[in-house]
Parts: structure tokens; sequence; C-alpha cells
């Protein structure tokens, strides 16, 4: 069963339980992503021994081919053991309205989901465009707005699609800045969302925390989760390890919730710092400091 903080009574009239209950009571959320390649049961100890709590995972769907994802069961499996759960949906393919919602009612039907996910993400990195093909506005219109109408009205939480820091901003010049953020604040997102969502990767600490206080900026009225979080590849560990230690306190203050990406070290970017090895055994130093960031 969902933690009763994230439900209202039924007998509440809709929009009551939609703009006022799912946000009470919030604590920081101190997780992290298990991709498609976590073996839950491997997984499980780890995660104890890390004193985490909350796992985001992965589902890549269709909008119009209603099948499982193995996250669906991923999700099923650590809900039983007691962790908090996000479930990212996503794929780069536009939708309609109709589309989008249709799918979002029948997988609140498909068995033991709607009480396994604690919270629906809807979409990944949208200024990119292998994550996202479409516009700012079909996201909020077709995507978000569809997401929502289907899932707060049963209590829900629906946490909107992220950015990251590198954004096409002044000139068509990629550069850290918040122009893609703006935009989706303008296209009406944030009355689609419990939770505004960023993945604040970037280089140094200074760069990191000014992305997030620049965006707290735009998302005045609504909590922000970063549903990844890391440094870009740093020279060696101890230079990871400072800097993880040094901004995660930050994080905690301006956040409503941080998930390390990841869990298993792979060769790709963006995997070299994760906490255990395919094998399960803990990567040091990045295990280690991991686990006294949530004592």
């Amino acid at each position: 069963m969902k933690s009763p903080r994230y439900r209202c009574g039924g007998w509440l009239l809709a929009w009551f339980l939609t703009s006022f209950c799912p946000v009470l009571a919030q604590t920081f959320r101190h997780g992290v992503f298990a991709g498609n390649d976590t073996n839950v049961a491997s997984a499980i100890p780890v995660l104890q021994g890390e004193n985490v709590q909350s796992v985001r995972v992965w589902a890549n769907i269709s909008w119009t081919q209603y099948t499982e994802s193995i996250a669906f069961q991923q999700a099923r499996d650590f809900k039983a053991r007691g962790f908090h759960v996000t479930l990212l949906v996503n794929t780069s393919v536009v939708p309609t309205y109709t589309q989008a919602k249709a799918y979002f009612d029948w997988a609140q039907t498909v068995p033991g989901l709607k009480d396994a996910v604690d919270q629906w993400e809807i979409l990944n990195e949208l200024n990119l465009p292998q994550y996202w093909s479409g516009t700012v506005q079909q996201y909020v219109q077709n995507v978000l707005k569809a997401a929502w109408d289907s899932l707060a009205p049963n209590g829900e939480i629906v946490v909107g699609g992220s950015t990251t820091t590198w954004q096409l901003g002044a000139n068509n010049v990629y550069g850290i800045n918040t122009t893609y953020n703006q935009a989706l604040r303008d296209a009406g997102y944030l009355n689609y969302v419990h939770y505004a969502n960023i993945h604040p990767y970037t280089n140094t600490v200074t760069d990191m925390e000014k992305f997030i206080t620049d965006v707290k900026a735009i998302y005045t009225t609504k909590p922000i989760l970063a549903t990844e979080w890391n440094f870009k590849q740093m020279p060696n560990w101890q230079t990871w390890n400072t800097a993880i230690v040094t901004v995660y306190p930050f994080l905690r203050q301006y956040l409503a919730g941080a998930y390390f990406y990841r869990l298993l070290q792979t060769s790709g970017q963006g995997g070299w710092p994760g906490l255990v090895t395919q094998s399960y055994q803990p990567q040091q130093p990045f295990y280690d400091t991991w686990r006294q960031l949530s004592l």
C-alpha cells in the first residue's frame, strides 16, 4: 500500500485531492536510478546497505501498444520490499492527447502497478531530441496534461519531464542555461505537475548550484525533484568525492529529492561512478561516499 501522506480519502472532491493532498508532509527523497539492467533481488541488499529508500525505474513505452515493460515488474518488486518507487515512462514519439490519456488510463489497470508506483515521471530530458522529438507545447498539451487528467484525479503523483543543464540558448548556442525551463513554464507545465523535475549534470559544484537556483526562480510554485543527477566525468575519484560531498547539503536544502545516476557501473558516459559493479560489489569510493550521505 502507498504511504498515507500521498492519499486523501475518496470522499474528497477531485479538485482538492489533486491540488492539495499529494504535497503534504513531504520529506527529502534520497534515491538512486536502477535501470533495466538491474536485477532487483541482487540490488535489494545493496540499496538497504546504502540506506536508500527511493528508487527510479525506466519504462520505454509505446502510446498505442499496451504491453508491460520490464520496469513494471521492477516497480512491483521494489515496492514489495518497502521502497518508494518512481516510474519513468519514456518515448520520443509525439502522441495525440487522446492516445496519451488512453495509455495512462490503461497503465492504471495493469495488475499491481498502480499500488507499486508512488510517482509517475512523464518523459525524460525534454530538451534532448533523442528523448523528445516534439515541441514544448506538444509535450505540455498532448502528453503532460493527458497524464495529469488521467492520474491526478485518482490521487496519483505526477512528476514533470526533466531537462538537463546544457540547453540551446541565445543565438542558438548551447550552454548552461534555463531557456527550456522557462519555455515549459510559459506553456503551462506547472499546471499539470505535483513536482517539477531537472537533471543537473555539471562539471563543477558552482555550476550545479547556480542552475538549481535559476530553475527555482522559474518553477516558484512547485517543489523540484532531480530524478537523475551526478557530475560529468572527472579526472579522478577524489575530485568526484569532494564535489559530491560538498554539493549534497545544497541539494537537500533546495530540492525535494535527488536520485543518483546510477546504481550499476557501466563504461558509458554517466555510468562510470556507479555505486556497484556489474557483480553487485561495492565500487569505491562511490559506494562509501554515497552511504555516508544517507546517514
